[in-house]
C-alpha cells in the first residue's frame, strides 16, 4: 500500500510514453519475483507463505481476517508505540521528532507533496501494524511491524529542527 502511495504521488510527472514504458517495465521487474516465488513454493501466483501455516497456533494466528490482520486496536497502539516491551518510541524517541517534521513539510508549499507522502505512508503502516492479530509478533526488540516506518519519521525529524546559520567557508 505504501508503494502505491508513493508510486501514486510521483506518477503524475511522467510525460512521454517512453518514460510511461520504462516506469511500467521496471515496476514489472520489481514485482515478478514474488508471483514466481510464490507460484514455485506454494502452487499458485496468489497463494502466500501466511496462507501454508503447518503449526495450530500460528494457523490460528494468521487465520485470522486477511493472513493475520484485522482492526486496530487500543492495546496494539499502545504496545506498539509507547510500550517499554516494544514501543517505538520508548526506543527510539528521537522519532517522535518525526510527526512535527510531517507537520510542518505538509504545511510548507515547497515541501507539500513529499510531506503528504510520508504521512500517510507512516499512517498506513501504523493503520496495518494496529490492526495485526499477533501485534507483538514474537520474540522481537522493538514492532517488528513498523520496521518500515523509521525511513519515512526519520528525515521528518530533521524537517522539525530549527535550520541553522551556515558555516563559514
Amino acid at each position: 500500500i505504501v508503494h502505491l502511495v508513493i508510486i501514486a504521488s510521483y506518477v503524475t510527472k511522467i510525460r512521454s510514453p517512453l518514460s510511461w514504458a520504462l516506469f511500467i517495465a521496471g515496476g514489472a521487474v520489481a514485482f515478478a519475483p514474488l508471483p514466481i516465488y510464490n507460484a514455485l513454493a506454494f502452487g499458485g501466483v496468489t497463494r502466500m507463505s501466511y496462507g501454508q501455516e503447518a503449526l495450530p497456533v500460528f494457523k490460528e494466528l494468521h487465520g485470522t481476517g486477511f493472513f493475520g490482520v484485522t482492526l486496530p486496536r487500543m492495546e496494539s497502539l499502545q504496545g506498539l508505540l509507547v510500550s517499554p516491551a516494544k514501543g517505538l518510541f520508548w526506543i527510539s524517541p528521537f522519532l517522535l521528532l518525526g510527526i512535527v517534521g510531517l507537520v510542518a513539510a505538509v504545511r510548507d508549499r515547497v515541501r507539500r507533496r513529499d510531506g503528504i507522502v510520508m504521512a500517510v505512508a507512516v499512517a498506513v503502516i501504523v493503520a496495518l501494524a494496529l490492526s495485526v492479530h499477533d501485534w507483538r509478533a514474537g520474540w522481537t526488540v522493538g514492532p517488528r511491524h513498523m520496521v518500515s516506518m523509521p525511513p519515512f519519521l526519520a528525515p521528518a525529524g530533521v524537517l522539525a529542527a530549527p535550520p541553522s546559520p551556515p558555516l563559514p567557508g
